[in-house]
């Protein structure tokens, strides 16, 4: 929790594998209770990439909607939804480069 009077600590990189998948919805996955974890995903695995040790990754991928996991041990993660229930949803857009910020707070206490 931020402190009064504290500047906060600014977020730090990750290395980790990340697991593209065709959009993925909530009623797609096997989710460990309300978590953002996740033991199963039903859609098709699309790609997936090493971070460096600063938590960034390049990879081409062709236009279209993509729903992105951190794989941590032996689930999936992922804390993004949208009103339509799809998990990480991101848009890459043809001849463009798509930035993405994906946040861990798994560990987090509040």
């Amino acid at each position: 929790m931020p402190l009064k009077g504290r500047v906060p600590d600014l977020p730090k990189g990750l290395k980790a594998t990340i697991l593209i998948y065709e959009p993925t919805q909530l009623s797609q996955v096997q989710r460990v209770g309300t978590s953002p974890l996740y033991t199963a995903i039903t859609t098709k695995r699309v790609a997936l990439v090493e971070t460096d040790s600063s938590g960034n990754f390049t990879i081409s991928l062709p236009a279209g909607k993509y729903s992105v996991f951190i794989l941590q041990g032996a689930v999936f993660y992922a804390n993004l939804f949208d009103t339509e229930n799809n998990i990480a949803l991101f848009t890459v857009e043809a001849n463009k480069l798509t930035n993405i910020r994906l946040s861990v707070n798994s560990a987090a206490s509040y």
